[in-house]
């Protein structure tokens, strides 16, 4: 599982990608990697073209869930209500 980190070098703060691990030893380590930049003026986050378009192949591979073959039905708990 990876999160983004904010991270500031120098002037200029970036985006990166950090997934954790655990090596041969058994210690916890992460992987950082660089996915954009964070605009100065607006404090929008900018990401890397090829960044987008990773996570946009990744959405595209993930199926869609079936619908239930039953509908749930939920009831109120208060008193005095019927359904």
């Amino acid at each position: 599982m990876s999160a983004v980190i904010k991270s500031k070098s120098g002037n200029n703060p970036y985006l990166y990608e950090s997934e954790s691990y655990r090596d041969t030893d058994g210690k916890v380590r992460n992987k950082r990697r660089i996915i954009g930049k964070v605009d100065s003026v607006t404090g929008q986050y900018i990401y890397k073209p090829e960044y987008i378009e990773e996570k946009s192949l990744h959405t595209r591979r993930m199926q869609p869930m079936k619908p239930l073959a039953k509908p749930i039905f939920i009831r109120s708990m208060t008193s005095g209500s019927q359904l």
